[in-house]
């Protein structure tokens, strides 16, 4: 005679180890990566070229484009300078604000290469080594909007706790046109005429909004005669008084700095011909010569280097070495006349660090003095070394490696027009480089260069973030933000981080998809009927999205608003719901998924037939009994261990409700549902009251059901619970019916539940169950027991 344990080692397929298939797990040993995501097992990745077809060279074509740092995704951008070939430069600090709006609250402060605005462009040129993303910072402002007597009103931002800029102020707005016979003296905060030396906007900080109107006096040639305004004269020293600006200020007030007029070569304003002292623009001018056409103070404008002038040469390339003879300065030069580029400082100040400069086939290696150190520019300028005090010069020279040199060429794989489809907005710009996708390199997604040596650790170009939109993201007005996670070579797929010889190589980023889910009907937790699921790398739908509830239906899964394709929120693909067979569809970003529900009663009727079904009675045609055969089916109490009193009284009861049941299959919609309600009280009234066959040893029904969401395409799960079958029946789970009848006292059987997969695994050892239980297993207790 066969044993219930022999039997059960037959039905699931293991006849080595008391235990079901353990859901992907080929042997307890594995349980120990239970928790290991499968993206950090693989190495290489497949279908790559074997050569970089579209690798950088001299003529090779890169973009610099400038983003708001307050919206870093999308398609507001700007492009600073295109067509730039390798080592060309650019001033990026000289473009004025690209999103610039007035009255947005909002005042431009530079670029950075990082949209935290930590890694600032520094002043001067920068060097192209690729397509180069920079962020235009901006600070919180208020808005000084300026009347005009003309009718006409300009706006300027000011930085919040900063006072107007002169640079603003002559850019933005303006001093007004005074009337006939007047002159113009200034902005006001009020349009009374006996305005209040304290109504005048001179030098203060901004801490809100202002509305200034203008000061017009009048101003005659009658000595004596109107003399409520000051006379500042701004004369450019050392040139003809014909050049001469005269402006006006309210007498015994401030001549503000922000309407100092500018003036090329002028860096300082001095009331002392030898420019002994700056003016202080906060202190204020009286009106100290009654003769109006004298001027009641005079300002010499002046170079702020005095005197004190070094002279710094930069030589940016070698005379000697081919590859870097035409590397290009990244300094402002001050003198075009003298070879390398010059840069005037003051003696005891520091000379600036330029930017990066760039040449082919040559990896820069810093700044160095005369005597072959490195520069240290915090150093004052007369004590670097080669320094001529005589004739205040110093020399500086770029540093450049041309032996042992690689080639790296980056595929920054932003997101981009046509890649990883669905998505609502992508891109906020299509790079030129590279020309057409290859491998897993998408076409115009970006591309760089750097020479290191060989050998060296490979570096992450500066400025390498990504910034794109999910559907949920574009319906909130947010983003979602990428990193780099490894950079991969396009010819085998393998992770680099040493450079051994010239590669290309592509950027693989962690990222994050978005999917719009509609309860149709029902309800997710906040008590909405729609809601988006955002998911991360690593993980599967099926880890990020909760199922709504619907009074009176079971939720059935999520399916196309068509209702043709199931979606496997565990594979993240959809399934054909008539063949059941995978497509190739992926359940991707932008999608929508429909909540599917079937009505409970169905279910609970199926779950009740199913636990005990009589004869005829099968899946195929949803548990329903022949009702062909009565005393066949009394004969049924010993495979159900059920008293033959207590089946027999089921038996019978079942055969009344024919007709009924017959009734209800043929009714549809709702009247179906209500009929279906009271068709499942009475069969789960009338297995409430069957009794299990009290043998010497006693015996035990063991259910089977099959999870057709489960990883595991043949899980199926034991259960000696009638009331946990029927449970998982009516929440989706194909009812399989009675397995076997197995004792009540023998050998217990363990189960263990994997949160990871959905999976159980049933064993006779508790000391195995301890181990999974440890590597994370839940503990289910005794499932069942079965004798030898």
């Amino acid at each position: 005679m066969v044993s219930l344990k022999e039997r059960f080692l037959k039905m699931t397929g293991n006849t080595s180890k008391w235990r079901a298939p353990l859901a992907g797990l080929a042997s307890i040993a594995m349980l120990a990566t239970m928790g290991v995501a499968a993206s950090t097992a693989n190495a290489a990745v497949t279908g790559e070229p074997t050569t970089d077809p579209y690798r950088a060279n001299t003529g090779t074509k890169f973009t610099v484009v400038a983003y708001p740092a307050y919206a870093p995704a999308g398609t507001d951008n700007q492009v600073l300078g295109k067509d730039k070939t390798y080592g060309e430069t650019i001033d990026v600090n000289s473009k004025s604000d690209p999103f610039y709006s007035a009255a947005d609250g909002k005042v431009f402060t530079g670029y950075s290469y990082d949209l935290a605005g930590k890694n600032k462009v520094a002043d001067g040129k920068i060097a192209v080594k690729g397509d180069t993303k920079v962020y235009a910072q901006y600070a919180e402002a208020k808005t000084i909007t300026f009347h005009y007597a003309n009718g006409a009103t300009k706006q300027v931002d000011v930085k919040t706790g900063s006072a107007l800029t002169a640079a603003d102020y002559a850019k933005y707005a303006g001093d007004d046109t005074a009337p006939t016979n007047e002159v113009f003296a200034g902005w006001k905060t009020t349009t009374s005429k006996d305005y209040a030396p304290s109504d005048l906007y001179t030098n203060q900080a901004v801490s809100s909004n202002l509305d200034l109107y203008p000061v017009f006096e009048v101003h005659t040639t009658v000595p004596g005669q109107q003399e409520n305004v000051a006379k500042v004269v701004f004369h450019e020293s050392d040139t003809a008084a014909s050049g001469d600006q005269e402006l006006y200020t309210v007498a015994g007030t401030p001549f503000p700095a922000y309407r100092v007029p500018s003036v090329s070569g002028v860096d300082q304003w001095s009331a002392a011909k030898d420019n002994s002292s700056a003016y202080d623009f906060t202190a204020n001018v009286k009106n100290s010569n009654v003769d109006p056409s004298a001027a009641d103070l005079y300002l010499f404008g002046f170079s702020g280097f005095g005197d004190k002038n070094w002279t710094v040469t930069y030589k940016f390339n070698d005379d000697e070495t081919s590859a870097v003879k035409t590397a290009k300065s990244t300094v402002n030069d001050e003198d075009t006349t003298t070879a390398g580029t010059q840069a005037n400082v003051a003696e005891g100040s520091k000379i600036a660090e330029p930017n990066e400069p760039a040449a082919w086939d040559a990896q820069f290696t810093g700044w160095y003095a005369a005597d072959g150190s490195k520069v240290d520019f915090n150093a004052p300028v007369q004590n670097i070394p080669g320094a001529n005090a005589s004739k205040r010069t110093v020399t500086v020279h770029a540093g450049w490696d041309t032996k042992n040199i690689a080639q790296v060429n980056y595929y920054y794989n932003y997101h981009v027009a046509n890649s990883n489809a669905g998505y609502a907005d992508p891109v906020a710009h299509t790079w030129n480089n590279p020309s057409a996708t290859f491998g897993n390199v998408q076409k115009g997604s970006g591309q760089a260069v750097d020479f290191v040596t060989k050998g060296s650790k490979i570096n992450a170009p500066t400025g390498v973030e990504d910034y794109y939109k999910t559907s949920a993201n574009t319906d909130h007005g947010d983003y979602t933000s990428r990193t780099v996670k490894q950079w991969i070579s396009i010819q085998d797929g393998a992770p680099i981080t040493t450079v051994k010889a010239s590669t290309s190589v592509y950027a693989q980023w962690t990222g994050a998809e978005s999917l719009l889910l509609n309860a149709n009907g029902g309800v997710f937790a906040n008590g909405s009927n729609r809601a988006y699921a955002t998911r991360t790398d690593g993980q599967t739908w099926k880890d990020v999205i909760s199922a709504p509830t619907r009074d009176g239906f079971t939720f059935a899964g999520w399916y196309t608003t068509d209702g043709s394709k199931k979606a496997n929120l565990v594979d993240g693909y959809f399934y054909d719901v008539n063949t059941g067979k995978k497509t190739s569809n992926k359940v991707i970003e932008g999608a929508e998924l429909l909540a599917w529900w079937i009505p409970s009663e169905k279910l609970e009727n199926a779950a009740a037939l199913s636990a005990f079904p009589l004869n005829g009675a099968a899946d195929w045609n949803g548990w329903t009994p022949s009702f062909a055969n009565q005393q066949a089916d009394y004969k049924l109490a010993e495979k159900y261990a059920k008293t033959d009193a207590s089946w027999k009284t089921y038996v019978d009861y079942l055969y009344d409700l024919q007709d009924e049941y017959q009734a209800y299959q043929n009714l549809s919609g709702q009247a179906q549902i209500d009929a279906g309600n009271k068709l499942a009280a009475k069969l789960a009234t009338a297995q409430g009251k069957l009794v299990d066959d009290k043998a010497p040893a006693g015996t035990t029904t063991v259910y089977r059901l099959f999870n057709p969401n489960a990883r595991d395409a043949g899980s199926h799960h034991y259960t000696a619970s009638v009331v946990e079958y029927n449970s998982l029946v009516r929440k989706g789970w194909r009812a399989e019916g009675v397995s076997f009848v197995t004792t009540s006292d023998g050998k217990p059987v363990y189960r263990a539940y994997n949160p990871n997969d959905g999976g159980h695994f049933y064993t006779l050892s508790k000391v195995e169950l301890d181990h999974a239980v440890k590597a994370g297993w839940k503990d289910e207790g005794i499932a069942f027991r079965v004798s030898d």
